[in-house]
């Protein structure tokens, strides 16, 4: 009987002397291009950008940083220039010369499902792709393509977020037993 063969493909990034391995979970491949998924209160994704400069807690996170929040901002921005060019073509077509037709007319209108699209983000300079779902798209994370030059311009830009990392996304209480620890486990060095 012959064994199972399994293939996987492993991706690790290095930004500023550190190197780290990203999970699966992480990429996603669309149109060609796969893209790497920001995920602000994963740590990978803390290690990398924050680098060796500080020493990170367990549950280090950038979600709830300020440039992480501007990404999302401007992600949502492009998106929206996109839709709106869309809907200026299609506001053509429908006053176009085209036939009426009274069934479709008086049909009951249907909520717009909306495609994944790549926007394009300017960042430091770099045009930036950015994969925008469908659906969801304000609660899911920054996809940005795995290129050097665009992961390079979008970490530099999340690095200022590295001195609020030690923080976590939200704040844990201790309970039980748990809570008499001494002060000295749960104190944290900051980043430079």
């Amino acid at each position: 009987m012959a064994g199972k063969v399994e293939i996987t493909r492993a991706v690790a990034l290095t930004f500023d002397g550190t190197t780290q391995a990203i999970p699966a979970e992480l990429l996603r491949d669309f149109d060609g291009t796969t893209f790497l998924k920001l995920r602000g209160s994963k740590p990978e994704i803390a290690k990398l950008v924050c680098g060796s400069s500080c020493r990170l807690p367990k549950n280090a996170s950038l979600a709830n940083g300020a440039k992480m929040q501007e990404l999302k901002a401007k992600r949502l921005a492009a998106w929206q220039n996109v839709c709106l060019e869309e809907a200026e073509q299609e506001e053509d077509n429908i006053f176009g010369g085209g036939d009426c037709n009274p069934t479709e007319t008086n049909a009951p209108s249907k909520k717009r499902q909306r495609e994944d699209c790549v926007v394009t983000v300017d960042i430091f300079g770099t045009d930036v792709k950015v994969f925008c779902p469908g659906k969801r798209m304000q609660q899911n994370d920054v996809q940005v393509a795995l290129d050097e030059s665009q992961l390079s311009a979008v970490f530099q830009f999340l690095k200022a977020d590295c001195p609020a990392a030690p923080s976590s996304k939200r704040q844990y209480k201790k309970s039980g037993r748990y809570s008499a620890l001494s002060k000295e486990d749960e104190e944290d060095e900051e980043c430079e």
